[in-house]
């Protein structure tokens, strides 16, 4: 009788270890979410302050305030998806690796679009 009650109660404390373990890893997550949700945002603001920029008599200014629209609208329109990305990869959540994170993301984007641009029969190279 006693093995079943000492049974039964290492049995109970290692439930309750996984299940307090489980919490952690989930409260983990959803401060990790806010974390990169926050850094987003943050990067979105910085494009967004840069309209400056538009008015330059330099082309290459205004070709990079055009990039900075781009980069800000795909975080807009990609944001919950990056998130989940980010926490499926474990970016980290200093500073850098995030940006490094989202502009690999964003400039990759841009690459597969020029490439595509750049096939024969595409609207870009019609005449």
């Amino acid at each position: 009788m006693n093995q079943k009650i000492g049974g039964f109660i290492v049995l109970l404390c290692i439930a309750i270890f996984c299940l307090s373990t489980g919490r952690v890893c989930m409260a983990a997550g959803s401060q990790n979410e806010m974390i990169y949700s926050g850094h987003i945002k943050k990067m979105i603001m910085k494009c967004e302050c840069k309209d400056w920029m538009c008015d330059s008599r330099s082309r290459f200014i205004r070709d990079e305030w055009a990039l900075y629209k781009l980069k800000a609208s795909f975080l807009r329109a990609n944001k919950s998806r990056l998130i989940q990305n980010m926490i499926k990869e474990d970016v980290g959540i200093k500073p850098h690796q995030m940006t490094y994170y989202l502009n690999k993301r964003f400039f990759e984007l841009i690459r597969k679009s020029a490439d595509y641009c750049q096939r024969p029969g595409t609207i870009s190279t019609m005449n």
